[in-house]
């Protein structure tokens, strides 16, 4: 049996679309979140989900509240693209603090 998770959460995942990842390699990043996604209970009463981007800047994909459904999530993910640059992982999480978690 798949673990799961029901619980009422906030996750927002941070996936490194620099350089230094390959376009085959981002592919298995989105593929792990929507693998993951997969077995959770998405929605606002369940689990959210944000995902941001980042290489040279960082960019929210979407927030916490945008999908209210794993589908949703699942769908949105074939349009986010690999778009290189630097790695700038302190920009990626100081966008994610102070973007992705605020009421």
């Amino acid at each position: 049996q798949q673990p799961s998770c029901s619980a009422k959460s906030d996750v927002v995942f941070v996936l490194d679309s620099s350089d230094t990842v390959s376009a085959a390699n981002f592919q298995k990043e989105l593929d792990f979140v929507h693998q993951t996604v997969d077995r959770w209970d998405v929605g606002p009463n369940g689990v959210q989900v944000g995902l941001v981007s980042y290489g040279s800047s960082a960019q929210g994909v979407f927030n916490l509240n945008t999908h209210p459904s794993g589908q949703d999530v699942t769908t949105a993910l074939g349009s986010v693209k690999h778009v290189g640059g630097t790695v700038n992982i302190q920009e990626a999480l100081r966008y994610t603090t102070d973007n992705m978690f605020t009421p």
